[in-house]
């Protein structure tokens, strides 16, 4: 049973060499929110994402779900925010 999952890239900088980590999808069953399975998988995430070179790795979310939730998430296992993102 797949009760989350976590989907990312580390690819070329857009103007240097250097390697950068991205997310793309995080996902946890709405019935296992706010216990292990999210962070354990961002920590995996930046595990992996270093072990490939990454010297930038960046995590967010831009579903408007649950968005307070998982800026505490994220600034518990130790991301900074960085800024802000906007859409029209």
């Amino acid at each position: 049973e797949v009760v989350g999952g976590f989907l990312g890239i580390v690819s070329q900088h857009w103007c240097s060499d250097d390697a950068v980590a991205t997310d793309l999808a995080l996902f946890v069953d709405t019935e296992r929110r706010g216990g292990i399975l999210a962070p354990r998988l961002l920590r995996e995430y930046v595990r992996w994402a270093q072990a490939r070179g990454a010297v930038l790795i960046t995590a967010g979310v831009t579903t408007g779900v649950q968005t307070e939730m998982a800026e505490r998430l994220y600034l518990a296992i130790g991301l900074t925010r960085c800024g802000a993102l906007f859409e029209v």
